[in-house]
C-alpha cells in the first residue's frame, strides 16, 4: 500500500467511542462511598468514565473539539440500565457532557442508539436487588477524555 493510500482510509472504521473520565480523587470519593452501601459487583475504579458517544459511525474529528475539561458533574441518582445484563450507575447532572453529545451528534454525524442520553457513571455490573436510597453528596470532577475506534 502507498502513503497516499493511507490518507483515504478510515481512521475508525467500526465507529467512535469517546469518554470523559474523573479525577483520580474523584474515583476515590465514589468508590468509597459503594463500599460503604454495600453495593456488589463494583466496577474497578480505574474505569469509572461517563460515555459521551458509543456511535457506529465513525466521527474521529471528534479529536479536534475542547472537552472543555476540567468540568464537573453532580450525582442526581441512581438507576439501574441493562436488560438481560444489568448495571447499576450513578445518574449525573453533567452539563458537558451533554452539550458534547449533542455537538458531536450534530456536527459530526455521531449515531446514538438509545431514545435519550444519560450521563451516568457505571458502578455495577450484574447488578440485582434495588439501587440504594442515600444519594452521594459527590461533586465530581472530570479532568481527562479517551476517543477511539469501536471494537
Amino acid at each position: 500500500m502507498k502513503y497516499s493510500d493511507y490518507l483515504f482510509e478510515s481512521v475508525h472504521p467500526g465507529g467512535t467511542y469517546a469518554c470523559i473520565i474523573p479525577s483520580r480523587e474523584s474515583q476515590e470519593e465514589i468508590l468509597k462511598f459503594c463500599v460503604e452501601q454495600g453495593i456488589e459487583n463494583l466496577v474497578n475504579s480505574d474505569e469509572y468514565h461517563c460515555t459521551i458517544i458509543y456511535s457506529k459511525e465513525e466521527c474521529p474529528d471528534i479529536a479536534n473539539e475542547d472537552f472543555g475539561l476540567p468540568c464537573k458533574g453532580l450525582v442526581i441518582g441512581f438507576k439501574v440500565l441493562g436488560n438481560e445484563k444489568k448495571v447499576l450507575v450513578l445518574e449525573l447532572y453533567c452539563p458537558n457532557a451533554v452539550r458534547l453529545h449533542e455537538l458531536f451528534m450534530e456536527k459530526y454525524g455521531a449515531t446514538h442508539d438509545y431514545p435519550e442520553f444519560v450521563s451516568h457513571i457505571t458502578i455495577a455490573k450484574d447488578f440485582e436487588g434495588e439501587p440504594p436510597l442515600e444519594i452521594p453528596e459527590i461533586e465530581i470532577e472530570f479532568n481527562g477524555y479517551t476517543i477511539e475506534e469501536l471494537g
